[in-house]
């Protein structure tokens, strides 16, 4: 900020447009909104995919903390001129930026989040706030003195800080979670703008501008301002719209784009559970396919070789009916079609084959014997319609109650223990 002459001061009377003080809000709104919005998935992304969800929160909160002031200082009104340094004003957006992806990257990384990096980003984030400010008021050139009130001073950097601190504990903190989830990032970006427009206003009320004496001859500046002219007006609109469809567009990228990172977020869990449950079959003792209704088999785990064996791939592609007993098959037809009519709960991966009917049947050994095995069988839900998962347990040998005749169940065969969930053919 910079003023010119020299003598006594006359005090300056500063005015502000209400329409433009309101616009600058909602820069800072919406800003703070779509700020808090990108960063969230910062949290679940990695790589490349967190930095950019951390730069465009960051870039949103910069950009809404700059469109706040510019619109701001836009709506005050002194009685004398008022130009602007446009390069301070594009510069100061730099810093801003940086310091708020500081604060982001801390409340994003460090989850749960704790009191230290909690306090540590709201310090960034009130920089951020503070140093857009006074870095933006120094671009401000005007013949006059500029006198601060240190204690108002001190008051406008506690808002920012408290109130940037209060916003990313709404939107980030467990011990917001009383609060529905719907309300949590619209409170927190309220209280954002609040620190925003709190802090820019309040040390706006802390600065006063003196005009200096003139000299003999030369008449003294009105100590009144004028009304803001139509040339500051449609600056301060254009910038304040250019702004808000700016920060709109980032908002919906926002929202598109978090639709996508859950989306890969469900696939890369499916992935992983999948191979979890694979990795306890691939090592179960017992036998555990994936059967279509027609009784091929499109999944064989490795236990197959040990029990009866055959490689997983030699059963592979081949009807079940092949290897069953002939006066088994209509037993296993019907286990087949019971498991059809009961379904494993698509939305509960846990489902077990525990309360599924055990039956005794038996299954030709690769070196031509036969093998009394238990099984279970529930339906799997599949692109193609439901797949059979039957786990078979060997009892030959065992004793226990008789082969029922022409494929009568058993109530009396042992129980396999909990199985390891749904799990797709590979």
């Amino acid at each position: 900020m910079s003023g010119a002459g020299a003598g006594a001061g006359i005090p300056l009377r500063a005015t502000y447009d209400g329409r433009l003080v309101v616009l600058s809000l909602l820069v800072a709104v919406l800003g703070a909104y779509t700020a808090l919005a990108l960063a969230d998935p910062v949290a679940v992304t990695r790589g490349r995919a967190r930095a950019l969800w951390l730069g465009g929160g960051a870039f949103a909160l910069g950009l809404g903390i700059w469109g706040q002031h510019f619109v701001g200082m836009l709506a005050y009104g002194l009685p004398i001129p008022i130009a602007y340094d446009g390069a301070i004003v594009a510069v100061s957006l730099v810093g801003t930026v940086t310091a708020a992806a500081a604060g982001l990257f801390l409340v994003r990384y460090h989850q749960p989040l704790g009191a230290v990096p909690l306090a540590a980003a709201s310090v960034f984030v009130g920089i951020a706030v503070v140093s857009l400010h006074y870095t933006g008021m120094a671009s401000v050139q005007t013949p006059a003195m500029p006198v601060d009130d240190p204690l108002l001073l001190a008051v406008a950097v506690a808002i920012a800080i408290a109130g940037s601190g209060l916003a990313l504990w709404l939107a980030f903190h467990a011990g917001s979670a009383a609060l529905p989830a719907r309300l949590r990032r619209p409170a927190a970006a309220l209280a954002l703008a609040g620190a925003i427009g709190g802090m820019h206003f309040t040390a706006m009320a802390a600065l006063r501008f003196v005009g200096v004496l003139p000299v003999v001859g030369v008449p003294p500046p009105p100590t009144v301002a004028p009304a803001v002219s139509a040339a500051h007006l449609s600056l301060a609109v254009s910038a304040g719209l250019a702004t808000l469809t700016i920060l709109g567009l980032l908002a919906l990228g926002a929202a598109l784009g978090r639709r996508h990172t859950a989306h890969l977020a469900r696939l890369e869990a499916l992935r992983r559970s999948e191979e979890r449950y694979r990795a306890i079959v691939q090592h179960a003792p017992d036998l555990v396919a994936v059967v279509a209704a027609d009784g091929v088999a499109h999944y064989a785990s490795p236990s197959h070789r040990r029990t009866l064996g055959y490689a997983p791939a030699e059963v592979e592609g081949k009807s079940l009916f092949d290897l069953v007993h002939p006066e088994d098959r209509a037993l296993v037809r019907a286990v087949l079609g019971a498991a059809g009519l009961h379904p494993a709960p698509e939305d509960d991966p846990r489902d077990t084959l525990e309360d599924a009917p055990a039956v005794a049947f038996r299954l030709r050994h690769a070196d031509g014997s036969w093998r009394t095995l238990d099984m279970r069988g529930r339906a799997q839900p599949g692109a193609r319609g439901p797949r059979r998962r039957p786990a078979r347990r060997d009892r030959t040998g065992r004793a226990g109650p008789a082969l029922p005749a022409q494929g009568g169940a058993t109530d009396e065969a042992p129980r396999l223990g909990r199985g390891p969930g749904p799990l797709a053919p590979p």
